[in-house]
């Protein structure tokens, strides 16, 4: 069941129910999971090979710092069956994450006259990479390329917003 409430970037809540029981499975919302480019039946993948489709989404109300929440989706959240419920198993797709946190290195490196204008977005795409480097493990190779690459106020700021950033993931 699928409920599009015009939230942000246009938000697709997600209902899966048991086929025989109709018990409820997965409320995305509660899960803080969503995705909003097409529907339940892209989204839904056997990502590590067991028969049994993952949910793979986006994580939800993703605007923890007051930046740019529609200039990119947020970071990704990946739901699995555990018995009768789905439960968070993001960090058990490192390749996944990885090939995020790739993207968004490419992004910041291609696009750097553009995030000199509009600061928002970089700072959008710098949270983007910290909860992604984060799920990977990998929090501080992500703060030392930040440090590296960007000016030292773009490295202040991202310091100073760490912990919205690990308590909106912890969420």
């Amino acid at each position: 069941v699928s409920i599009n409430y015009s939230g942000g970037n246009n938000s697709v809540i997600q209902y899966i129910f048991t086929m025989d029981k109709f018990d409820l499975l997965l409320n995305t919302s509660d899960a803080g999971v969503t995705w909003w480019d097409g529907g339940l039946h892209q989204k839904m993948e056997d990502l590590n090979g067991d028969g049994i489709k993952e949910y793979n989404g986006w994580r939800h109300y993703w605007d923890l710092v007051n930046v740019c929440s529609a200039c990119r989706v947020p970071p990704r959240k990946i739901m699995c069956l555990n018995g009768k419920s789905y439960i968070d198993c993001t960090k058990k797709f490192p390749e996944l994450l990885q090939k995020d946190l790739n993207e968004s290195r490419q992004k910041l490196r291609s696009r750097t006259e553009y995030f000199k204008e509009n600061i928002d977005a970089l700072h959008t795409e710098l949270i983007f990479q910290i909860a992604t480097s984060i799920n990977l493990d990998k929090k501080e190779e992500s703060l030392d390329y930040i440090k590296t690459n960007f000016s030292q106020e773009t490295f202040d700021w991202v310091k100073e917003n760490m912990d919205k950033i690990l308590k909106e993931l912890d969420s």
